[in-house]
């Protein structure tokens, strides 16, 4: 809605409602919970012609759900957030997005049964534990359990994909016409700490592009508002610098 401001968002909720109604049709034969998520993947998948990205990836289109939703196109967090919101429509239960490192899996928990997970950028194809461990620990530099991830909230899920979207716009159209996303950010942060967090990164792209005096707003509201730190020095610093420039 923020890049589209005539957006019909009604219209896009009913194309996954009128979705989800269609598979369930077919979810509904199913006896067992993988039976239905297969029968469901066949239906995104093999009829609707969802399908990852790959020659275009960055295209900022495949954030935008009513994009993926007219042309079938879209990233792991876009897919996978169909892949949710069909299945929920359609009657299945206990899915949750995980948020791995440089991707995004859909894992179906049902209590008392071993979980599992689902790729949805590829197909909605099932993907071990270890294959996601691998998959995260190499986009992280670091070891990723996947397994001890915790499901992706809303919140966490818009916040992943608004920082999507600022940097494709940032490598297409530069900085200032990503700046919007970090206002974004600011408003959607969970907390005090993660809000300062976003404020100092707004401060250096506002920095960059010659706008000292809203770099050192944002770096005054961070130390008004958040309890000194190890990095309080180093904000003083730069805030400082800026002040002090010609």
């Amino acid at each position: 809605w923020h890049d589209h401001p005539g957006l019909n968002i009604t219209d896009t909720e009913r194309q996954l409602a009128e979705l989800g109604t269609e598979a369930r049709l077919l979810v509904s034969q199913a006896k067992t919970g993988p039976d239905r998520i297969a029968a469901l993947r066949q239906f995104l998948f093999e009829e609707q012609g969802f399908h990852g990205s790959r020659g275009d990836y960055r295209n900022p289109a495949n954030s935008h759900l009513q994009s993926v939703l007219e042309d079938r196109e879209g990233i792991p967090i876009t897919l996978s957030i169909v892949f949710l919101e069909v299945a929920k429509a359609a009657g299945i239960e206990h899915l949750e997005g995980l948020p791995l490192p440089g991707h995004f899996l859909v894992r179906h928990a049902p209590p008392g049964e071993p979980a599992r997970l689902y790729d949805p950028f590829n197909g909605g194809i099932p993907i071990t534990f270890s294959e996601a461990d691998e998959l995260g620990t190499e986009s992280a530099g670091v070891p990723i359990r996947s397994e001890f991830l915790e499901a992706a909230s809303p919140r966490t899920i818009l916040i992943r994909m608004i920082n999507n979207l600022r940097g494709f716009t940032m490598e297409r159209s530069g900085i200032e016409a990503a700046l919007p996303y970090s206002d974004l950010l600011v408003a959607l942060a969970p907390d005090a700490r993660s809000a300062a967090a976003e404020r100092v990164d707004r401060a250096r792209l506002k920095s960059q592009i010659g706008d000292r005096d809203g770099a050192a707003a944002d770096l005054r509201a961070v130390l008004e508002t958040v309890p000194t730190g190890p990095q309080e020095a180093r904000i003083r610093e730069a805030l400082k610098a800026l002040e002090n420039r010609p």
